[in-house]
């Protein structure tokens, strides 16, 4: 007999399913209680419940306190078992003490060893956990865990536990009915489909003028649609969520559902307090807070204009068809949902907030059969797997923090881990404690946000470990906040409640530390959803305070900015003639009080703004056309859903001295037109051709790199993807020289990965470039390369076994790259070539070290 996955758990049936169905036959049960040497915090109760000696696999039973455990703390008390019981490999029921729901993971880790002997120490530990019980959703476990049948071996259990499956098939389903409301071709299984469109908008014709307009506003609403759908999923203790099914479920979708349900939802419900509400919302949503953040406020693309009854006035003449609405939510109905962020130890086989950024990235990279070209090719956008974010993302801190504290990097590396202890003084918390609060990451093209996200998941996990209280993060949350009413609601909200310090942590972050650009201003839409889950994720739903305990969202307009990044002002002419500091200073005052507010004071606060902002502009001493940058700053508006034709990180983010950090994958092979070429020819050094020393470059990764360095303060560090011909390109000589003389650390981690690529949609190899600004000459050149010898070489693996051995005196051997100049020959000998010897040393530990 085959489990049903939506009844209560049951230990007797599982052994029974284990015994009878799913393991090997060598499975033997067991019923045994488990002690601990430890304390754990969420852990109760353990009981092994059997062994499979072909799997090398152990299988549990744990009870910890509530479902709502943090999963990540969960998982490393987890973790920790394991080590002490030396189970590299574990099955483990988690069941929770306050609900029917539970958790099947499959846990892993390796051990280190030393001087031949297994310790408990270990490393790359994982979990990954299919949500079952009464709330689940059974098809993604049945198709996994039962159609299947037994488990052959540990690479089919393995596989059976992959997100990347489930990824792929949700994200397929959505795929087809994006194309189905815009028009387009889509291969559905086997075959292409060219599909005519069914949504309208108003005046504007589904033809090849207006379908960006059409694309974007069905990212528009798949993105809203599933950020309210996360909201679902969160609830009070009594178990009342956010947003009822009654209103938001395939059940709900009635005639002209678009008008008479979402966009009352969208515009008048999550973006207006509860109690200035019209009567009939104010009773259909009473459980639904006020959101704020900017996340639905209408704009001019919306076509929300209501008349005084709150009927849309584009009644018949905007059309989300309600049967397409049906299926949109029969898809969301058939998975699981999970309103927390999965990290790389902690993998739920549910969707993710993650998969907004998934959608984004891929719908626009979708062939666009009316114009015969791709949105990819047009932004340079595609998805950067998990991985290969959390390695930039660490690399990247382990320099700021060793750059700014003195601390050694081998002490400074298990910080930056889920798994490993901490050996550091009072004196060095504090040291990190002080460098966090200064740190400014910018990811200059951030698509749907998955490198500033990484970087907030890495920072507070660094705040957890160094300010257990989130005593810091607290005063600085308070400190920040200018308005007394709100101060006070988050003095009373946050102080002594540790189920809300992660809140008070992340908040921080976003507010004083993170920051992103993008062209696409949807992208900066779907980078501020993510950070806006984020933060609900750690918020408390009390059904008896005001709005349900949920505080207003940050506003995000200066932190996430929709703008050219490439396109600079002019700073010879962004000169005073006096300088205005009280001008400056007042700027900043409204931006930082415009993070808290909402209501009437935002919108006070949006018209002193731009008032002010045009005063400043009108200040410098380039008035006049249409081109001087005066006009430009009083054009800017960014409360506005229009990308600026310029970035400016002074004007846009109040900073003037640049960056610690950047880091991002920016497009490339990017268009552009006559005037912008033009621009970057006469304002960047790597783009203009010097005879005999350099041929200039306008690919915009190297643009992004060039803009990059002058970014960055001293000091600062970069990681950027960009394409593997970085070291031999004929081209990238401008580059080269430019960061040879200026930084005292060169890294560039190349991934010729063999059978399939890392983007696996990529048209080009990729490489991973670091660098320090030091304004010193270089000292070290470090490289490595590197493929899968087979498929079960993951890129996890890849990752954990990269070696860089420094480059920089060793020559070129086999095959030389296209060069034409003198210069370029000496500056490739040095950049990225390794000797046959030094392949050879690297292929004793399991890496191939290949000709250029």
């Amino acid at each position: 007999m085959n489990l049903n996955f939506t009844n209560t758990y049951s230990q007797q049936k599982y052994t029974d399913w284990f015994r009878t169905y799913f393991l090997p036959n060598d499975f033997e049960s067991l019923s045994e209680e488990i002690t601990t040497d430890f304390k754990t915090h969420y852990i109760n109760k353990i009981r092994l419940l059997g062994q499979c000696e072909s799997l090398d696999l152990s299988v549990y039973e744990i009870t910890h306190r509530s479902e709502h455990d943090p999963r990540v703390s969960l998982s490393k008390e987890t973790f920790r078992l394991m080590a002490n019981l030396l189970v590299k490999n574990a099955l483990v029921l988690f069941v929770s003490e306050n609900s029917q729901n539970y958790r099947l993971s499959l846990t892993t880790l390796e051990f280190k060893v030393d001087n031949g002997k297994i310790t408990k120490q270990f490393s790359n530990p994982r979990r990954y956990s299919f949500f079952l019980g009464p709330d689940c959703k059974a098809y993604t476990p049945s198709q996994c865990l039962i159609k299947k049948g037994r488990v052959k071996n540990f690479e089919d259990l393995t596989e059976r536990f992959s997100v990347e499956v489930v990824n792929k098939k949700f994200y397929n389903e959505i795929a087809v009915l994006f194309t189905e409301l815009v028009g387009g071709e889509r291969k559905v299984g086997s075959k292409k489909v060219n599909m005519p469109g069914i949504m309208k908008l108003p005046n504007l014709p589904c033809d090849e003028q207006n379908h960006q307009k059409y694309q974007e506003f069905a990212v528009r609403i798949i993105g809203r649609l599933l950020f309210c759908w996360f909201l679902k999923k969160k609830s009070s203790a009594s178990g009342i969520p956010l947003i009822d099914d009654v209103y938001l479920s395939s059940k709900a979708v009635a005639e002209n559902y678009y008008h008479t349900v979402l966009e009352h939802l969208f515009f008048q419900v999550l973006n207006t307090p509860m109690d200035e509400r019209a009567n009939f919302l104010a009773d259909c949503f009473k459980h639904t807070p006020f959101l704020n953040g900017g996340l639905f406020e209408p704009h001019e693309d919306d076509f929300y204009k209501p008349d005084r009854s709150l009927v849309s006035r584009h009644l018949n003449t905007l059309k989300v068809p309600d049967e397409w609405i049906k299926k949109l939510f029969a898809v969301f109905e058939t998975y699981n949902f999970t309103i927390d962020e999965n990290t790389t130890i902690d993998i739920e086989l549910s969707i993710d907030p993650e998969m907004l950024g998934r959608i984004f990235e891929n719908l626009l990279a979708e062939i666009n059969p009316e114009t015969g070209q791709t949105a990819r090719k047009a932004t340079g956008s595609y998805y950067t797997p998990r991985p290969i974010v959390e390695y930039m993302v660490d690399e990247s801190l382990k320099q700021y923090l060793k750059t700014q504290t003195g601390i050694n990097e081998n002490r400074l590396t298990p910080l930056l881990s889920y798994s490993e202890e901490i050996e550091l003084t009072a004196e060095e918390k504090n040291k990190i404690i002080e460098a966090l609060e200064k740190i400014k990451v910018l990811d200059p093209a951030c698509g749907s946000g998955a490198f500033p996200m990484g970087m907030l998941q890495k920072m507070l996990l660094i705040l957890q470990r160094v300010d257990p209280r989130a005593e810091y993060s607290l005063q600085k949350v308070l400190r920040d906040i200018k308005d007394p009413t709100v101060r006070q609601f988050m003095k009373e909200k946050l102080t002594g409640q540790q189920d809300l310090w992660d809140y008070t942590r992340k908040l921080s972050l976003i507010q004083n530390a993170i920051y992103g650009v993008d062209i696409q201003p949807i992208a900066v839409e779907i980078s501020k959803l993510r950070f806006f889950l984020s933060l609900i994720v750690d918020e408390q739903v009390n059904d008896n305070e005001n709005n349900r305990g949920i505080h207003a969202l940050p506003n995000l307009e200066f932190k996430f900015v929709a703008a050219n990044t490439l396109i600079g002002l002019n700073e010879k002419q962004l000169t005073l003639d006096k300088p205005d500091e009280e001008l400056i200073n007042k700027l900043k005052r409204l931006r930082e009080d415009y993070f808290t507010s909402y209501g009437h004071w935002k919108k006070r606060i949006e018209e002193d703004f731009q008032k002010n902002q045009k005063k400043m502009a009108y200040s410098l001493n380039t008035l006049g056309s249409t081109e001087s940058m005066s006009f430009k700053l009083t054009q800017w508006n960014p409360f506005s859903y229009e990308a600026a034709k310029f970035f400016d990180a002074e004007w846009m983010f109040g900073i003037r001295d640049g960056f610690d950090v950047m880091i991002g994958n920016p497009p490339y092979g990017c268009t552009y037109s006559t005037n912008e070429k033009k621009f970057f020819k006469d304002n960047y050094k790597t783009a203009k051709t010097i005879k005999g020393i350099q041929k200039g470059s306008l690919d915009s990764y190297t643009l992004f790199i060039e803009k990059g360095f002058f970014r960055l303060k001293k000091n600062g560090n970069l990681h950027f993807i960009v394409p593997i011909s970085i070291t031999s390109s004929d081209s990238s000589t401008g580059v080269h020289r430019l960061l040879e003389a200026n930084c005292i650390e060169i890294k560039i981690s190349s991934y010729a990965v063999r059978p399939q690529p890392v983007f696996e949609n990529a048209v080009v190899n990729t490489s991973i470039l670091f660098f320090v600004k030091t304004e010193t000459s270089c000292e070290r050149i470090l490289a490595t390369k590197m493929y899968r010898k087979n498929r079960n070489f993951g890129l996890q693996q890849l990752i954990n076994n990269l070696k860089f051995i420094d480059v920089k005196e060793l020559k070129l051997y086999g095959r030389y790259p296209k060069i034409s100049l003198p210069i370029e020959r000496r500056i490739l000998e040095k950049i990225f070539c390794l000797k046959r010897s030094i392949g050879d040393e690297l292929n004793k530990s399991g890496i191939r070290i290949f000709d250029v």
